[in-house]
């Protein structure tokens, strides 16, 4: 679903939410998951990490829920390189309900550190102990999942800055957060796959190492090219296709009902969704619901949008601003929530306004 202003100057598309390993393949032999393209961002990001100033800094990746915020960090993380250059490297999956305390604890696990003494501690005792195990280290820390920027008010005082060139790395699908906590340049923003990888993905899944077959090539790259890049779409459809009978007749019925199927056919579909719904505040809900009255994937013009939004009083009034501003501002909230797409990246980003265009 497109949202657009009437002179097409900038698309703005809702996405489903993708699972957070989505990027991921069946483990190899070696109990390691593989991944499809994003050769590129692995590169750029190990650069950051491993070049620049000798400062502490931090990097945020973001995207949508799913999109492989989590799995192209944990490549990184777990790379030979990093594994050599850093002396300690922990992880913590922070999430949208979090204990501080616990946070700390698991950092301290993740370092292989011995915990069980330390579960009396307080909050501020674990705070000083952490930093003092980091103290003079060069380490990596991954704070994966974070939704909040009181979090990372909290526990970035346990992080020493003895400018030696150690990083924490940040995964977010909400800008703000991002934006917050990142201190090297930009985020990093996550991309779509394009139509190759999107299509390695959904054969690796559904074939293996045995190609596709030839009868079933047409077809199949009709339903890849329908999941729009989003791994979620392409890895729920192809783990269905991969159990299933493969015949020209079943693939053609799941490409023409793709989004009941994903919907029925994956539970973790559904909690990415509700994650992202339930996050948003109340002002920002049913606008969010509203955009589903229009067919998927059609057109939505911007100012349609917001006087359909203002016409059934789904704003909350603020003095001094018309109520078409409010809903302008509530897109954009939607946009920085990841949740909608701009489709020309660069007008949000740069927060310009051309001509014709009002958000």
């Amino acid at each position: 679903m497109k949202v657009k202003d009437e002179n097409d100057v900038q698309d703005l598309q809702t996405r489903t939410e993708p699972s957070p390993d989505s990027l991921k393949q069946p483990a190899s032999s070696s109990g390691k998951s593989s991944m499809v393209g994003l050769d590129d961002d692995i590169k750029k990001i190990k650069d950051r990490l491993t070049g620049g100033s000798s400062n502490l800094e931090t990097l945020s990746v973001v995207g949508m829920g799913g999109i492989g915020k989590t799995t192209l960090t944990r490549k990184v993380f777990d790379d030979g390189f990093s594994v050599y250059h850093f002396h300690i490297r922990a992880w913590v999956t922070v999430s949208q309900e979090y204990n501080e305390r616990e946070l700390l604890l698991e950092l301290l696990d993740s370092m292989k550190k011995p915990t069980d003494k330390l579960r009396e501690k307080s909050f501020e005792q674990l705070a000083e102990y952490l930093y003092k195990t980091l103290k003079g280290t060069r380490y990596l820390i991954v704070l994966d999942d974070m939704w909040d920027t009181k979090v990372w008010d909290k526990v970035k005082r346990s992080f020493p800055n003895d400018k030696n060139g150690s990083r924490i790395m940040v995964t977010t699908r909400l800008e703000n957060v991002g934006g917050y906590a990142n201190s090297c340049s930009t985020p990093h923003h996550m991309r779509f796959l394009n139509e190759g990888e999107s299509w390695n993905l959904f054969c690796e899944n559904v074939f293996g190492k045995d190609g596709c077959p030839t009868e079933l090539k047409q077809i199949g790259k009709k339903i890849v090219q329908n999941c729009q890049g989003l791994p979620l779409a392409i890895v729920v459809i192809a783990g269905l296709l991969s159990k299933a009978t493969k015949t020209q007749h079943y693939w053609t019925y799941i490409g023409e009902n793709l989004s009941s199927v994903i919907a029925s056919n994956d539970d973790n579909c559904s909690k990415i969704l509700s994650l992202s719904y339930k996050h948003l505040p109340h002002h920002l809900k049913g606008c969010f619901l509203y955009i589903g009255i229009f067919p998927e994937d059609s057109n939505i013009c911007v100012s349609k949008l917001v006087k359909l939004w203002v016409g059934e009083r789904l704003l909350k009034p603020v003095r001094s601003k018309r109520l078409e501003d409010v809903a302008r501002e509530y897109l954009l909230e939607l946009v920085d929530r990841n949740l909608i797409l701009v489709h020309v990246e660069e007008l949000h980003r740069q927060n310009q306004k051309p001509a014709g265009c009002m958000i």
